[in-house]
């Protein structure tokens, strides 16, 4: 998926993708998420304010986006969710990710 494909997600409330609080009902939607975080962390560097996915709730339309400022922290709420699904080898890549972003701070 290049960056110019940007998902749509679904959701009543989007604010469940940043809680880092996961739940059976919505597991395809987080995987799209977190996978785009890794997919536009791992590029040589990360530009400010590429949009990670479209969030598309009952009433709107918005843009969740990765850059400089929160990509750390995005990257721990993606290593927690691939805990949580129990994908130690996106567990690792993602662990080198934040070992490389937390260098270049």
């Amino acid at each position: 998926m290049s960056s110019s494909q940007i998902p749509l997600i679904y959701l009543e409330d989007p604010s469940c993708l940043m809680e880092g609080l996961f739940s059976n009902e919505i597991v395809e939607e987080y995987d799209i998420f977190f996978r785009r975080v890794i997919e536009i962390s791992s590029a040589d560097e990360v530009e400010k304010c590429i949009p990670i996915v479209t969030l598309i709730d009952e009433l709107s339309e918005s843009y969740l986006y990765l850059d400089t400022e929160n990509t750390l922290e995005l990257l721990k709420r993606s290593l927690k969710y691939f805990e949580w699904v129990e994908e130690y080898m996106t567990c690792k890549l993602v662990l080198d990710l934040i070992n490389e972003a937390t260098l270049t701070r």
